[in-house]
């Protein structure tokens, strides 16, 4: 688990770098009415991603996890089926999209909508299509090679964006989408001919419907779970559109975008954590509720520093990336960055979910939260705009935690006070950062909050077990490690 998220964490480093990188190019080029416009283009064309690769991705993470090595005809046969399902779902997702694009140009009142989702297609295909083969690095758990293939792929990104949004603006920055998609597709492929030969696999569409209801049977929940993330806040940014402008929707999307770089250390964990969840569940089914809520410690002790920093100064952050103007989103990722705090710990008992294939209470996990998050936005946009939508997505995964709290509780039999360790560590710090911000001036409140980062990590390693400073301090010494060797 160290080892991958080790490589995980190193990778998504570089991706996070890259993806700010091409940000900062994106927002100044285009401001934040064009920002709004490619915001619901590429909210909508995620939702068809979902309808293109129908969950098996995650299918074949879980399943391939569980093959034993010496059987790589089972492998090969899962693999065909899966790649087989993928297209065919790929082809009517392109159809339904080519039909609905019309309307959704006039829903926005922006004929650009149209045409720019067409061309936003062609990166559902290349995302789509060879995602069943490209689970094979995290479901065999070959993090070194998956982290070095996301590396790859984002450096080449960056090129790419630059000088197709300084050159074409919005048109440019979904052809460089696209073109991205495309870089990712060549390096997967790449990588993939290295890994299948010693394995010896391959692409074989099976002729029996049994292989294809095994897949379906965990693709199918994994799918309308996530189906209730994406559609619901594509949902949010087209009310939040409509309601107010392209342009709040546009500062929404860069707050949203800052705050969700938090999530790299759930993410990191989280790619290993499927597959040794599966084989745990399958062979040492005893050793996954320690394992879980080590896991579920780990992530929030390690949420709790950026996600406080992010908290504090903001407006530090939106100008040193985005330029003076993106300062007047410092509310709207005050607000979003306590959300994603949660969302991390959710993500990380999440991985749980996936990897005892328990994908039916999942969905049901995720109903409560997109249930929420659409009442809420409903109430709060009308009124507050890209505040009000911030509050709902906080208050969404308030009720959503909570969710998890008991079911974790129920179903495993995790003991909610050790889980709940972080939260209150971060409520608390919260809580001191606000008083602050109210009645200290900005060149002492610095200080003071620099001092409150330091009580924070005694307060974390007072209460950390021993094993768990191990496993902090693991990673920073085999990445060190990695980048020493690396140079």
């Amino acid at each position: 688990m160290v080892s991958g998220t080790v490589f995980s964490f190193g990778a998504l480093i570089v991706g996070r770098f890259a993806t700010i990188v091409n940000s900062i190019i994106i927002v100044r080029v285009l401001g934040f009415f064009n920002l709004g416009i490619l915001s619901i283009v590429v909210l909508t064309t995620s939702v068809a991603n979902l309808f293109a690769t129908f969950g098996v991705p995650a299918s074949m993470v879980k399943f391939l996890a569980e093959i034993p090595a010496d059987r790589p005809e089972e492998a090969s046969s899962l693999l065909g089926a899966g790649f087989a399902i993928t297209l065919a779902t790929t082809s009517l997702t392109l159809i339904a999209l080519a039909l609905v694009s019309p309307v959704l140009s006039s829903l926005y009142a922006a004929p650009a909508v149209a045409s720019l989702l067409l061309v936003a297609s062609l990166g559902v295909v290349l995302n789509s299509v060879p995602s069943p083969i490209s689970a094979t690095f995290q479901a065999f758990e070959l993090v070194r090679q998956l982290a070095t293939r996301n590396i790859a792929s984002a450096i080449l990104s960056v090129p790419a964006t630059v000088v197709l949004v300084v050159l074409w603006g919005l048109n440019g920055a979904v052809w460089a989408a696209v073109l991205n998609a495309g870089i990712a597709t060549f390096v997967n492929i790449t990588f993939i001919r290295r890994i299948w030969r010693p394995r010896e696999l391959s692409l074989e569409i099976p002729s029996k419907s049994a292989v294809y209801r095994k897949v379906l049977s965990y693709s199918v929940p994994a799918f309308v779970g996530s189906v209730l993330v994406t559609p619901v806040l594509w949902f949010a940014n087209t009310y939040l559109a409509t309601r107010s402008s392209f342009a709040e929707v546009g500062k929404y999307s860069v707050a949203f975008g800052l705050a969700n770089y938090l999530l790299f250390i759930p993410a990191a964990i989280g790619v290993p954590l499927i597959p040794i969840v599966s084989r745990m569940g399958r062979f040492k089914p005893h050793e996954f509720q320690p394992f879980l809520t080590k896991a579920i410690r780990v992530s929030g002790f390690l949420l709790i520093l950026p996600t406080l920093v992010l908290f504090a100064f903001p407006e530090a952050f939106l100008d040193l990336l985005y330029g003076a103007g993106a300062a007047a989103a410092a509310q709207i990722v005050r607000v979003l960055a306590l959300a994603v705090f949660l969302a991390g710990l959710s993500t990380t008992v999440g991985g749980g979910i996936a990897g005892t294939g328990r994908m039916w209470e999942g969905l049901l996990l995720n109903l409560i939260w997109g249930a929420v998050l659409v009442f809420m936005t409903l109430i709060l946009v009308p009124g507050q705009s890209g505040l009000g939508l911030a509050f709902s997505y906080l208050i969404a995964y308030m009720v959503h935690f909570s969710s998890i709290l008991v079911y974790i509780k129920e179903r495993w039999s995790v003991d909610i006070r050790e889980v709940s360790a972080p939260v209150a560590i971060m409520s608390a710090a919260i809580g001191v950062v606000v008083l602050l911000n109210t009645l200290v001036a900005d060149a002492l409140r610095s200080i003071m909050v620099l001092g409150l980062l330091i009580a924070v990590v005694a307060i974390e390693r007072a209460l950390m077990t021993s094993r768990e400073i191990e496993v902090l301090s693991e990673p920073i010494r085999r990445f060190v490690r990695w980048i020493s060797q690396t140079v």
